[in-house]
């Protein structure tokens, strides 16, 4: 087995992924340790495969691989030999099933072509993640009401029994990963489709429910930990990381303290106009249900109403983990150009 780190990460260009991979370029060159990173990507020669390349350095060497989850034959490539693994995939929003059934693909390549090399497996999952078919994992009925999110659960939790079982039959250690709502949601047109022409967030959330939250570039520094910068007889790494589900958030505030600070944002940028505000709307719940028919993500937060619990996360476990993370507020200070844009500014 080869003492350098040869790092597979999947879905390079994403946020997780990337800002995964600026962490590891920087600790290798303040630690002179040698590292490869072998990065999948659909597009190598796009802007944001190319940019990824900017981050190599004398002692971080990476590879840029043109990958179709879908295709196996494109997987032999990045996973052979490879010492340590970053699982993530993008999201395919008219097809639930599509993320269990790549990385699965994903995990058969390593098994063909790292058993022998892989030490560490860490895969980004999400913090609401349960065994669907334990009836105690939500409230009852739930499921039933939201196919979809019963078959979103099904694919996550899919994943994450697969990648513990593959490091039990490799003998490598593995990490999930259980990131909270990324603040970047936001900024999505299919999720917020209002809030660029009439600033104006609809949701289905009742005004009590309260949701963690991330900026989700932080998640780069707990899997570097995971993955790699802590040493297996760390004891960090054995008690917070070996075989163990990571929580990940920086606070816990419902929606409209979320828009509340937008607002904020959008009065203390001088480049907005006087005035620009977000307004927030929220739907009955017959409203609701009306619309999520033809909505999965207003379906989506019906099924959040009805399981409120396990979308706020322990925040003082959290910050066991020593490691600061950005706030709501300077998330979007830092973002201020993609908060104009999204408030149809710019």
């Amino acid at each position: 087995m080869s003492d350098q780190p040869l790092i597979l990460i999947t879905a390079a260009t994403g946020t997780q992924s990337s800002s995964l991979l600026r962490t590891l370029s920087a600790w290798s060159s303040s630690t002179s340790t040698s590292i490869t990173i072998n990065a999948t990507t659909r597009t190598p020669h796009s802007p944001a495969a190319q940019s990824l390349l900017t981050h190599a350095h004398t002692n971080c060497n990476i590879k840029l691989f043109e990958t179709d989850f879908e295709d196996p034959t494109t997987l032999t490539g990045p996973t052979k030999s490879v010492t340590h693994v970053f699982l993530n995939a993008t999201p395919v929003l008219n097809d639930v099933t599509a993320e269990s059934r790549q990385l699965h693909n994903v995990l058969t390549a390593l098994r063909a072509n790292a058993a022998t090399t892989l030490r560490r497996l860490v895969y980004t999952t999400a913090s609401s993640v349960r065994d669907p078919s334990d009836p105690n994992s939500f409230a009852p009925s739930s499921l039933d009401q939201h196919p979809w999110m019963k078959a979103y659960y099904t694919s996550k939790y899919g994943v994450e029994r697969a990648v513990a079982q593959l490091a039990t039959d490799l003998h490598c250690n593995y990490t999930l990963l259980r990131p909270a709502g990324f603040l970047t949601n936001l900024f999505t047109p299919w999720m917020y489709p209002l809030l660029a022409t009439e600033r104006r967030i609809v949701t289905a959330l009742h005004a009590d429910y309260a949701n963690s939250w991330l900026d989700p570039t932080d998640i780069g520094q707990f899997a570097a930990e995971a993955l790699l910068t802590l040493p297996d007889t760390d004891p960090k790494y054995q008690d917070k990381y070996r075989s163990q589900i990571v929580p990940i958030a920086q606070t816990t505030r419902t929606l409209g303290q979320i828009v509340d600070a937008l607002n904020a944002q959008l009065r203390a940028d001088s480049k907005v106009p006087a005035g620009v505000q977000v307004e927030l709307q929220h739907l009955s719940d017959e409203e609701a249900a009306a619309q999520g028919k033809t909505n999965p993500y207003l379906a989506s937060q019906g099924f959040q109403n009805a399981n409120k619990g396990i979308y706020a996360l322990d925040l003082k476990a959290i910050e066991a983990y020593g490691l600061e993370m950005c706030t709501v507020e300077d998330f979007f200070a830092r973002n201020a150009d993609r908060v104009r844009r999204a408030v149809g500014l710019e």
